[in-house]
């Protein structure tokens, strides 16, 4: 009764799942296998993803201390998706600095580090990246974390970054045995072996086979993903927060389905870093106009709402336009030349959106 999956999964024969045909255990044991790999895999592509130009941003020579450089709120596919690898681009003037990343979770307030990992690179892109690893060794419960990137740069000189990439790893088949968790949701994990055996069918199986995609369905995957920088050298000027051509230029096009709407707990996380926060202040985003209530990060629960863009019919899919919303509010919130950083107004500092 192996709770196995195979990579990539062998898809069962539509043509054999409809009425009037024999419903052969082919086609059970391969759709056990597929809702065990879409449980395992499912989610563990790229959470994280940013970039910066050559020079453009900097982090200064702080021996003894790590500076945060960034912060992002990413998705976290299930309670049982502990490790997080991490692949960072960047070099250094002088040899002996590092980096550290880490991932915090609200309900607990536990925060899980990596270990200090070397930064060799003395030129830009000269090896590609290094890569480390978070384990999340406690029972946590949260599928969004705050995770942070902070940076150690040797005396004297400074580190440059190039982009930074994380990813959950998929859990290995097979699958333990008994159910695991998604959030507050249960997942029951399919035997493969006992599905593809010529044995009376149990009601069981189409039970919880529904009730897995129900789960799966409000899986959290990363539609956007930007941070400001927090600590950057004297001289070097990167994007601290969003500027007002930003909502026309930052954004994704993404397939979200409209059917979400009428499903209870398929809705789209925003979460809102603000510095400099003022009272009476609101954003557009995501086509609703959200009012912000404090400074740090302000989260949101929203439903769809935006009106499907071309791009629908050119991939026969329910496309969509995922960002800050280009209005005459967020004009005038958003840093400009009338609105600029010296004077301490309100602006964005992080923007994270989790869709289903």
């Amino acid at each position: 009764m192996s709770n196995s999956y195979t990579t990539p999964p062998t898809l069962a024969d539509p043509s054999r799942t409809t009425a009037g045909l024999t419903l052969r255990t082919t086609e059970l044991s391969r759709l056990g296998d597929l809702q065990n790999y879409a449980f395992a895999v499912g989610g563990c592509g790229d959470v994280l993803n940013q970039y910066w130009d050559e020079e453009v941003f900097e982090i200064p020579q702080n021996s003894g201390a790590n500076l945060d450089a960034c912060r992002w709120y990413i998705a976290r596919p299930s309670n049982s998706h502990n490790e997080l690898k991490v692949r960072l681009s960047a070099h250094t003037i002088s040899a002996g600095s590092t980096f550290i990343v880490s991932v915090t979770f609200d309900t607990t307030g536990n925060k899980y580090s990596s270990p200090a990992t070397a930064i060799t690179d003395t030129a830009r892109f000269q090896s590609g990246f290094v890569e480390a690893t978070i384990t999340v060794s406690g029972a946590e419960t949260d599928t969004e974390v705050l995770f942070n990137l902070g940076v150690q740069a040797a005396n004297p000189g400074y580190v440059e970054l190039a982009f930074i990439e994380a990813r959950w790893s998929p859990l290995s088949s097979p699958l333990s045995a008994g159910s695991f968790s998604q959030g507050s949701d249960t997942f029951i994990p399919q035997g493969v072996s006992r599905l593809g055996a010529d044995l009376p069918l149990t009601a069981r199986f189409g039970v919880e086979t529904l009730a897995n995609l129900t789960t799966l369905r409000k899986r959290g995957r990363m539609l956007f993903a930007w941070s400001g920088s927090l600590n950057a050298r004297s001289g070097n000027n990167p994007a601290q927060g969003l500027g007002i051509f930003d909502p026309q230029v930052m954004f994704s096009n993404v397939a979200l389905y409209g059917g979400m709407n009428q499903i209870d707990g398929l809705e789209v996380k925003v979460f809102i870093n603000v510095v400099n926060y003022s009272a009476g202040s609101v954003i557009d985003i995501f086509g609703h106009r959200l009012s912000i209530t404090s400074a740090g990060w302000n989260e949101y629960s929203l439903k769809l709402r935006l009106e499907e863009i071309t791009l629908s019919d050119d991939f026969n899919l329910s496309m969509y336009r995922v960002g800050l919303d280009d209005s005459p509010n967020n004009a005038s919130l958003l840093l400009s030349i009338n609105n600029k950083i010296n004077t301490s107004p309100l602006y964005i500092s992080g923007l994270s959106i989790i869709g289903v």
